[in-house]
């Protein structure tokens, strides 16, 4: 069997028009890109519950060896994770506002977000890219902006450790086969000051377009899972513990559905079968009926005795599998209930929130480091459609908060009672702000026409007192 060669894109480093840094950083991408290709699929598969039981041992029977085993617990635990984050906008207290707004609804930012989440979970980062836009249509005559979402298979990064940010970084945009291999074909390359597309043309790479900029640093922000000084792309969810867990839990389900048929259809077996009666029970007629037997044959012409075997308890791969489910819950903070195992009966509304704790923690972690990352794209957009450097935007506009739901996710009735005490508590101008329609779950196009309506009413009734009077 021949092993199917790697991709390998690196001649683009000789494309015309690069610097010499530039090509060094393309050859170094495309090397980064290459190594990582193989971990980033096979995390991919076992997201998509792809992958084929390992390791079942030679005694297993050949139907049993290919029977497809679905598990979906890698899904379930990115899935519940990625159902926690739900992105709800921009607020600023700059006269940027507006621009913020257009930017947030014209690239339809909040599904944007919700789809780059599973890709950031299941490979431990992605990475958002902003680049001028004409079709993007903003207040004031600004320069458009679109923000687009890349997965770690479709583009890879260097990280800058001096300035905390990405060094250059490169994203695919076509592939296509190439002597017999499918591998990228066009890609653009994000550098300090521009976004270069370069493209295989007859067999040649070429630089087909080049968009400068004067942002001050490469146009695109990494949004990672879990990142750290020593990894700053961040780790995968879909952690070699969660990929054992769930071979693990492929070759239990073969093996019980194995003693099921065992269960079913037990083993019987006759002792003391001469060999005439043994080869008229092995013909073609009659074969297919004793081959759920033991036979043993005797020299003699004796009469055969019949019996079956006791079939054993599925209280051992039960137990394995519940095992399991401990196992893969203690390793994505999930309760054990959410992979079919039955867990401690919860007796209050405060013990099945307990159960949730971990789960909570980690969809706050992964809001605060999504919010910084979320923040840094929303300046970057900001200056690409002011065309100043991010140094240079207001003060004010560089205060962004990104809001994120409450990953708690309170029922109304609970929310609405903490706001009343703490409404009673702060008095009634507090009452009024608009952060108490947003802890209710009101969005921003919600919270503008409740105020409008009070506004209204109050006038109207100020007029009809006035001409009552």
């Amino acid at each position: 069997m021949t092993r199917k060669k790697p991709y390998d894109f690196s001649e683009a480093a000789r494309a015309d028009g690069l610097t010499s840094e530039q090509s060094a950083l393309v050859a170094r991408l495309a090397e980064v890109y290459r190594d990582n290709r193989a971990k980033n699929a096979l995390r991919r598969k076992y997201y998509r519950d792809q992958t084929r039981p390992k390791n079942l041992g030679d005694e297993l029977p050949p139907r049993f060896r290919s029977m497809k085993v679905s598990v979906g617990w890698a899904a379930k635990s990115v899935d519940s994770l990625a159902a926690r984050s739900i992105l709800n906008g921009f607020t600023s207290e700059g006269e940027s506002k507006m621009a913020l707004e257009a930017i947030f609804e014209e690239n339809d930012m909040q599904m944007l977000y919700e789809m780059a989440l599973p890709p950031e979970l299941v490979h431990g980062c992605g990475f958002w890219t902003v680049v001028p836009d004409e079709e993007i249509v903003l207040p004031n005559n600004l320069v458009g902006a679109g923000v687009r979402f890349h997965d770690a298979e479709s583009s890879a990064a260097i990280w800058d450790y001096s300035h905390r940010c990405v060094k250059a970084g490169i994203v695919i945009e076509d592939m296509d086969k190439v002597n017999g291999l499918i591998q990228p074909t066009c890609f653009n390359l994000h550098y300090r000051d521009s976004v270069i597309e370069l493209s295989l043309v007859s067999g040649s790479w070429k630089m087909t377009r080049l968009v400068s900029h004067n942002v001050g640093r490469c146009l695109m922000e990494p949004m990672c899972y879990r990142p750290s000084t020593y990894r700053p792309f961040g780790k995968s969810r879909v952690s070699p513990t969660v990929m054992t867990i769930t071979d693990d839990m492929q070759r239990a389900v073969i093996n019980v559905a194995l003693h099921d048929e065992m269960h079913a259809s037990p083993m019987k077996y006759m002792l003391n079968v001469s060999e005439r009666q043994f080869n008229a029970m092995m013909s073609e007629e009659g074969k297919w009926t004793w081959k759920k037997f033991l036979v043993a044959t005797s020299g003699g012409n004796g009469t055969p005795e019949v019996g079956m075997l006791q079939s054993s308890s599925p209280d051992g791969h039960i137990a394995y599998m519940e095992y399991l489910a401990r196992r893969m819950a203690a390793e994505s903070c999930l309760p054990i209930a959410a992979f079919g195992v039955q867990g401690n009966g919860y007796t209050s509304s405060d013990a099945l929130r307990a159960s949730s704790d971990e789960l909570i923690i980690e969809a706050e972690s992964l809001n605060r480091s999504n919010g910084r990352a979320m923040k840094n794209v929303a300046l970057m957009a900001l200056a690409v459609a002011y065309d100043v450097p991010l140094n240079q935007l207001p003060y004010e506009d560089r205060k962004i908060t990104v809001k994120f739901s409450d990953p708690a996710m309170t029922t109304a009735a609970a929310m609405s009672d903490a706001m009343l005490k703490q409404v009673s508590f702060l008095g009634e101008g507090f009452a009024k702000s608009d952060v108490i329609l947003e802890q209710l779950g009101y969005d921003d196009d919600q919270v503008r026409r409740i105020k409008g309506d009070i506004t209204e009413n109050a006038r109207l009734a100020t007029a009809a007192a006035v001409f009552g009077a």
